[in-house]
C-alpha cells in the first residue's frame, strides 16, 4: 500500500487515503495492467482517465478506470452545481 490524497468535491478538501501498490499515474508500455485506486479493477494503463480525485502528494493524478472517470465527472459537476446553488441563493435573500 502507498499513500495517495483523496480530493473530497464537496468538501472542498484532501483526505489521506492509502492505495494498492499496483496504482499508478503513468507507464512506458500501455499494455501494462494497473490497478483503478477507485473501484480497484485491473485495467490496461491505455483505457484509463487521468483521475480527478485520486492524486499523489505532488498532485499527480492516478489512472482511473472509465466508469470511475464518468463517476468522477459527474460528482464534480453536482459539488459545483450545489455550490453555485448555495452561493447565489444567499444573494436574494435580502
Amino acid at each position: 500500500m502507498k499513500d495517495a490524497i483523496l480530493w473530497r468535491f464537496f468538501e472542498k478538501e484532501y483526505e489521506p487515503v492509502k492505495i494498492d501498490d499496483r496504482c499508478k499515474t503513468y507507464s512506458v508500455d500501455m499494455n501494462d495492467l494497473v490497478v483503478c485506486p477507485n473501484c480497484g479493477c485491473e485495467v490496461k494503463f491505455e483505457d484509463c482517465y487521468t483521475s480527478r480525485r485520486w492524486h499523489t502528494k505532488y498532485g499527480m493524478g492516478y489512472a482511473v478506470c472509465v466508469k470511475c472517470y464518468q463517476q468522477e465527472l459527474h460528482l464534480e459537476d453536482l459539488a459545483r452545481k450545489v455550490d453555485h446553488y448555495s452561493n447565489s441563493r444567499g444573494a436574494y435573500l435580502f
